[in-house]
């Protein structure tokens, strides 16, 4: 197979290329457009949430996919095209499987185990005292100070995090007067 693979390739690159130079410049915009609006759609039907960063490079490989059946195989372009959002859709599963907890996660893990090491300091008169447990509500109220304090300590960003706790419902907030939401509560 590798003699044969060093003398055979590269036959597909002229009619793909070709086939990309002919195409109008816009419709390739829309297209590109559609397939990234039908993958995040389909992806977040699935239940796996927003695709994030991956979703560009995701439809851009979905669109040569799309581009390279019709051009070097001679597809349909309907079949070609729903075969590169199935690989597109794939391509989106697999990278957020593989994809790592995120420093959000983590850091509301860090706070977590912070608050729970640090129990006492959740106390009524206890010195320092960094907030305090309403286990009939089933929270717990940390001074905002206590927090950055120790989300620094531990490596985080405190505006990063505090703003991922919001996006994520891990912790609540409230809107002001002027109908700003804040996280002070």
């Amino acid at each position: 197979m590798h003699q044969v693979g060093e003398s055979n390739y590269g036959f597909a690159a002229k009619p793909f290329i070709e086939f990309l130079i002919e195409k109008d410049k816009q419709e390739m915009r829309l297209e590109f457009e559609d397939i990234r609006d039908e993958l995040k759609v389909d992806f977040e039907m699935l239940g796996y949430g927003d695709p994030g960063a991956h979703l560009d490079t995701a439809t851009v490989l979905a669109l040569a996919d799309w581009y390279s059946s019709m051009a070097v195989f001679g597809e349909d372009k309907d079949i070609a095209r729903n075969s590169a959002i199935g690989i597109g859709v794939e391509i989106l599963k697999n990278a957020k499987e593989q994809e790592k907890e995120d420093v959000v996660v983590r850091a509301y893990a860090f706070m977590t185990d912070w608050i729970a090491a640090n129990r006492s300091r959740f106390e009524k008169h206890s010195t320092p005292c960094f907030g305090c447990v309403d286990e009939t509500a089933d929270k717990v109220y940390v001074i905002a100070s206590e927090m950055k304090n120790a989300l620094e300590e531990g490596g985080y960003s405190y505006t990063k995090c505090i703003k991922g706790f919001k996006e994520r419902g891990f912790i609540d907030f409230f809107t002001d007067k002027d109908g700003v939401e804040r996280t002070q509560c």
